[in-house]
């Protein structure tokens, strides 16, 4: 699979506040991507992409119209539309701690959809420890995940960025081994 790159990044980037400072974990992320060559953009669903998804060609999901998704769906409301097993990949880059607050149950059940429509790879990235005691990025940590994930421990989970608010924590779950689908 082709992931994108720095300069259809800047490209994107370019007078659009959101994507300040995001491109050192969304390179760390599609280098991780990247390793899964064989995977076909059509067979990768990324979750809120926003105009520059990590896999030029993959199909979105997203509950904004005006973002032009392939599926126009809000992850909170399951079953998600898409057919059990329909992916080789699940992406999704700074967007579970969106979903609900801490006892909304929505990031268990939009990673149990994401395990149920993928088949070999999901990966999450999300804000790491940030210190924040309001909102839903704050106090995110690697039990906090394994919850969201419903007891599933990841495969990876590397954290990127020096400090707070910039540290993320990419994880991967590999979904193809047994243990992947419990």
């Amino acid at each position: 699979m082709r992931v994108v790159t720095r300069a259809e990044f800047d490209a994107a980037a370019a007078g659009d506040a959101y994507y300040a400072g995001r491109w050192p974990y969304l390179a760390r992320a599609a280098e991780v991507l990247a390793a899964h060559a064989d995977v076909a953009p059509a067979d990768v669903l990324e979750l809120g992409a926003y105009r520059l998804p990590l896999v030029p060609g993959c199909e979105t999901m997203d509950c904004r119209a005006e973002l032009d998704p392939t599926w126009l769906h809000d992850a909170r409301v399951t079953p998600w539309p898409q057919p059990d097993g329909r992916y080789e990949v699940f992406v999704a880059t700074q967007v579970f701690e969106h979903l609900g607050g801490p006892a909304s149950g929505a990031q268990e059940r939009a990673f149990a959809e994401a395990v149920r429509v993928t088949r070999r790879l999901a990966l999450l990235s999300l804000p790491y420890q940030w210190a924040r005691a309001a909102g839903w990025h704050g106090g995110i940590d690697l039990p906090t995940i394994v919850r969201w994930a419903g007891g599933r421990r990841p495969a990876t989970a590397e954290v990127v960025g020096d400090g707070q608010p910039t540290r993320r924590i990419i994880c991967t779950w590999d979904l193809a081994a047994p243990a992947g689908r419990a």
